[in-house]
């Protein structure tokens, strides 16, 4: 399973797990299609999501980030294995993670300064709906993808600070 499509199912399946049994699972994604470890994007800036949202050891990314409240999760996945994946590649197989995927809406942005991809998502992992927000971007030789994923009831609850999170996001 390629890196970006196994973060995202960790992603989804936590969240499933959540409401299904209150046992926390995780899903996650790989480029990769071997075992090799993706190199990581060492010298991002970032501000962390503050309250409700902490630190999540869970494999979900370079870095992941819970919300105790609605069980909403921010995270970012950064690669720089020589791999070039096109923007909108990474988009179908973010909705073919999910089951019903949808695309909702894509929109081509600007984001530090480059070219990027915004995806809206919905589906369903084990029968409950869920949303996948992703952002996609190329930079230094290497790609990023950064997600704000949960429940759909949940949606709108912290987009204002996954969108808080966009802005202080920067790859020098």
């Amino acid at each position: 399973m390629k890196p970006i499509i196994k973060i995202l199912f960790n992603s989804v399946l936590w969240i499933s797990s959540i409401s299904i049994s209150s046992l926390w699972g995780c899903v996650s994604v790989k480029i990769k299609n071997n075992d090799e470890q993706a190199k990581k994007f060492e010298q991002i800036q970032l501000i962390a999501p503050g309250t409700p949202f902490t630190p999540s050891k869970k494999d979900m990314g370079d870095q992941a980030w819970l919300s105790l409240k609605t069980g909403n999760i921010i995270s970012y996945l950064s690669s720089c294995n020589g791999e070039d994946p096109d923007l909108k590649t990474l988009e179908a197989e973010s909705v073919s993670v999910l089951e019903s995927g949808v695309l909702e809406s894509s929109e081509n942005m600007e984001f530090n300064h480059r070219q990027a991809l915004l995806s809206h998502i919905q589906g369903k992992v084990d029968g409950i709906e869920v949303f996948l927000d992703i952002l996609s971007f190329k930079k230094n030789n290497c790609f990023f993808t950064i997600h704000y994923t949960g429940k759909k009831a949940h949606h709108i609850a912290e987009q204002v600070i996954f969108s808080k999170f966009l802005d202080d996001f920067k790859v020098p």
